[in-house]
């Protein structure tokens, strides 16, 4: 899903249009080595008008993804390949 928003933000750029991208990835997801490189080739192109959206919600198909896998802080992780994160808590309507 990353690497198709970037080439979807890259290509909007390109052709002069004004609109943002969105993915919403899982984070049992961000076990894969496609998420990273497509967020380094997102940061690398300052694709500021795409939006990764990662669901922390510590499950994925194996079961709790800390006991397959320990991601640890993945906002950390985002902020390090160069992207601006906000979290929120998806349960808190404020």
């Amino acid at each position: 899903g990353v690497g198709m928003g970037a080439g979807i933000a890259l290509a909007a750029r390109q052709n002069g249009e004004d609109h943002r991208a969105f993915v919403i990835v899982g984070d049992g997801e961000c076990y894969e080595g496609s998420i990273w490189e497509s967020a380094l080739f997102a940061a690398h192109h300052r694709l500021d008008r795409l939006v990764t959206i990662v669901d922390r919600n510590q499950l994925c198909i194996l079961g709790r993804t800390e006991d397959c896998l320990q991601l640890g802080d993945l906002a950390q992780k985002w902020a390090a390949f160069g992207w601006a994160v906000a979290e929120a808590d998806g349960h808190d309507f404020a």
